[in-house]
């Protein structure tokens, strides 16, 4: 199986519509939420996109004592 991830809906959305993947198959229960299957080079192949982001900046203390100020 093969997974392509994009950061954004928008970019899933380029990259399906080159990839010929079809229709967005919406989540059932957030239809924001969305992925594609398809065939690609044989493969099972699921193309989905963030919500949000992945990670963010610790608080400056967690740094170090030295930036807290």
């Amino acid at each position: 199986m093969i997974v392509i991830y994009a950061e954004k809906a928008s970019l899933a959305k380029a990259i399906a519509v080159a990839l010929h993947a079809g229709n967005r198959i919406p989540h059932l229960k957030e239809p924001t939420i969305g992925h594609y299957e398809f065939t690609f080079n044989g493969e099972k192949t699921i193309l989905c996109h963030g919500v949000g982001h992945l990670c963010s900046l610790a608080d400056a203390k967690e740094y170090g004592e030295q930036y807290q100020k």
